[in-house]
Formats: structure tokens, sequence, C-alpha cells
């Protein structure tokens, strides 16, 4: 997890949100994805259904450590998302960071993330490319999120059992 925050120099930061650790990736304890059994994910995967804008061509679960959740916390308009996104993009990249790459651009997990310090599996239903939400998601917002949170759903449901025996 990597929560950033593009408003963090507003001087009037009236009903935003600051986040604990801005800018600093938070690892995950869970080492043991290898040891998930595959055909929990391929259960999952042939229930999927696809985005109706730009859908992922096999629709995959991608799980890992090597992942990192890009938080982008305090934006209330989607136009902002498409340099809010970006410059959070940068804001990762511009760190030391080399065991890992952005798994997912969103807000909810940072701020869940915050609230605990409890051993965490972030699961994201990914229903746009980074950079073309305005494209990808606006003409059909309801549509393309139903789907990727069935997606997260489905998978979360069978994959969930996995963890349990793996903890």
């Amino acid at each position: 997890m990597f929560v950033h925050d593009p408003f963090a120099s507003q001087p009037d930061r009236t009903g935003m949100w600051t986040p604990p650790n801005p800018n600093v990736v938070i690892p995950s304890t869970f080492t043991r994805w290898s040891k998930i059994n595959p055909e929990a994910r391929y259960s999952a995967e042939a229930r999927f259904i696809p985005t109706p804008i730009a859908p992922a061509t096999p629709p995959v679960i991608a799980m890992g450590n090597g992942f990192i959740s890009l938080g982008v916390v305090n934006v209330l308009n989607y136009d902002q998302y498409v340099w809010a996104d970006e410059q959070a993009v940068s804001a990762i990249k511009a760190t030391e960071i080399r065991d890992g790459q952005i798994g997912s651009v969103e807000t909810t997990h940072g701020v869940i993330r915050a609230a605990h310090s409890a051993p965490f599996i972030y699961v994201s239903g990914i229903v746009d490319m980074e950079g073309v939400f305005d494209y990808q998601v606006m003409p059909r917002v309801y549509s393309q999120n139903m789907a990727g949170a069935h997606n997260a759903a489905v998978a979360t449901s069978f994959l969930l059992p996995e963890f349990a025996r793996l903890i």
C-alpha cells in the first residue's frame, strides 16, 4: 500500500483527510502466495464477467507481494483523477522502491489500511487502465463498476478459504 494525497500542500485542508503515512510503502506480511491452490484461482476466473468498456481479455487474478496498491485520496471530483492519478504514479516512482510494481490505483484501500494495523490482503476489481478513467468508466459508471465489484467478490469467495488455510 502506498497512499498519496495530491492536495497535501493545500493551505486550506478543511474536509480533507490527512493520511498518517503518506508516500511510504506499507508492506503486507502475507508471503505464502505460491502455496495457494491454483484451482481456486482458475475457478474464480472462470466466473468473472467482462467490463462493458475495454475488458481485459482474458480477465485474470493478479496476486502476490510484488503488487503495490497505490491509493489516491481526497479526490472528490472524477475529473481530477486524470492529473491526480498521474501525480501519484510520479510520487511512487520518485521513491527508492524496487521491490514491487503498481498493481492498482484507487482510494479505499489506503483509507482502510490507515484504520488498522492487522495483517491485510487487498482485493481490487480493476475496471479501467490508469489514466483513462473518463473514457472507460464515465460512460457507464454503474455497469463498469458492477462488473469489477462482482469479479472482486468472486475472487474473494474462492480465495478466502485458501488464505484461511495458510494463515
